[in-house]
């Protein structure tokens, strides 16, 4: 039997939660990260993910030579105003599950792992 270990956030929860082979855990400063959720919680109890939008520049100038990202000179694409893609939300649980058949890290958040976080989330 193989220990996975992974971490996740947000679960809106302060407790630690066991099953037969596994369990999850709180983080051990979870007050300050609680705090820092409720200001991005809306008040119908979601988070969503922040209003972006999409920056443009040429690396390469006019006489065919390189710029770094740091001194280009970057413009906002109009109309690409958009929800984020992606966003992460502050690490509040741990979990450790023993598998019967182990798997890498990447196989477990894809499978057990993402399982297991989506139905703690519904849980609460």
């Amino acid at each position: 039997m193989t220990i996975i270990n992974d971490s996740f956030g947000f679960l809106p929860v302060n407790k630690t939660i066991e099953w037969n082979n596994g369990r999850t855990v709180p983080v051990s400063d979870l007050d300050p990260i609680f705090s820092e959720v409720q200001e991005d919680i809306n008040e119908d109890g979601f988070i969503y993910p922040p209003i972006t939008e999409t920056y443009a520049t040429d690396l390469i100038n006019r006489n065919g030579e390189y710029t770094s990202p740091e001194k280009a000179i970057w413009r906002k694409k109009q109309k690409t105003k958009r929800p984020a893609l992606l966003h992460k939300v502050p690490i509040s649980h741990t979990i450790e599950i023993d598998l019967q058949n182990p798997h890498s890290q990447e196989v477990f958040r894809n499978r057990e792992g993402a399982f297991l976080m989506h139905f703690m989330g519904a849980y609460t």
